[in-house]
């Protein structure tokens, strides 16, 4: 059996901002194996963008990482030179799709920059450019290198960012929230077009989203993120069409149905103060299933159900006649 093409291990990050530490990502782990795609889901909040960005070497300064390890075909790249794994084993697609493109720059010249490791001239760099944009469905890929970005509409620009993304061969592609930032119209486009590129150049993809309803349609896997913790990891469908943890099945009822009317049950309360120490489960202030003491004082341990582990005291063995529905 092949190793996994990424191991998380307990990895802690936390930011320094003037009101104190703020503990984003507290102690998270899953594997992924090459060709694999997983999706990130949770509120606002809750430590998904920072773990993609952790794992693409693209935190901001005031960032720490204050324990773990991430590796990446068995290398630990928190013990290397970021510049020989951004782009190149590990590649960012950011959220925002305006910022992150210069405006003083053509299209062409920024693909310029990035692929300066790899190229040996401008032209070299235009025709791997050229070539990546036209397999990303553009019909005169030099016309969009020659523009500039406010020359560009929304869904193209998402698609450079993508051809960026791509342009330095990466095993691995981070996507924070792909289609947050497009029309409604265009959504499907983009997921169809993450769903192409990962058959097509055979990379794996980490989907970083708050919309767990979509994550059938991009991912095989879901990992669904609480205050900086996993709570619940499985198979897409299996976790949309019968979620375990108590907060995965409020969130799933908390947000809009395309093809059936419902009507939405928003989740009561408000996530805890990452800034805080957090004892017990924390999301015992919020859970319609507390346990008592249980809840409020111990930290709930991985409990394996099927495919799936679920992070939650309800599947302790004494306690399993409590199991939501």
């Amino acid at each position: 059996m092949k190793d996994p093409i990424l191991i998380v291990r307990n990895l802690k990050v936390s930011y320094k901002l003037r009101g104190g530490i703020i503990r984003a990502v507290r102690g998270v782990s899953f594997k992924l194996m090459e060709g694999e795609s997983l999706c990130i889901v949770g509120e606002s909040g809750c430590g998904k963008s920072t773990l993609g960005l952790a794992i693409s070497l693209s935190l901001p300064p005031n960032a720490l990482i204050e324990e773990g390890e991430i590796l990446v075909n068995s290398v630990n790249i928190l013990k290397v030179n970021p510049a020989s794994v951004r782009g190149r084993l590990v590649s960012l697609i950011p959220q925002d799709v305006g910022a992150a493109l210069s405006p003083l720059n053509t299209v062409g010249e920024i693909f310029n920059d990035v692929l300066s490791p790899i190229r040996s001239s401008k032209e070299d760099s235009y025709r791997i450019a050229s070539s990546i944009l036209e397999s990303l469905g553009f019909s005169d890929p030099y016309r969009i290198l020659k523009s500039y970005p406010h020359e560009l509409s929304g869904g193209m620009l998402q698609r450079v960012l993508i051809a960026l993304a791509l342009s330095l061969n990466p095993k691995i592609i981070v996507a924070d929230e792909p289609t947050s930032m497009v029309d409604a119209s265009l959504r499907k486009d983009i997921v169809d077009l993450i769903r192409a590129i990962r058959s097509k150049y055979n990379v794996t993809t980490i989907i970083i989203t708050h919309d767990i309803a979509i994550s059938p349609s991009l991912c095989d896997i879901t990992v669904i993120m609480y205050a900086g913790k996993i709570v619940e990891i499985g198979p897409s469908r299996s976790i949309v069409e019968n979620p375990l943890h108590p907060y995965a099945i409020m969130l799933l009822k908390s947000i809009p149905r395309i093809k059936r009317i419902v009507r939405l049950k928003p989740i009561p309360g408000i996530p805890p103060d990452l800034s805080s120490p957090i004892k017990g489960c924390p999301f015992a202030p919020r859970c319609p299933n507390v346990i008592g003491d249980i809840c409020y004082n111990i930290e709930p341990r991985e409990y394996r159900l099927g495919d799936r582990l679920a992070y939650c005291h309800i599947y302790s063995g004494e306690l399993h006649d409590t199991v939501p529905n």
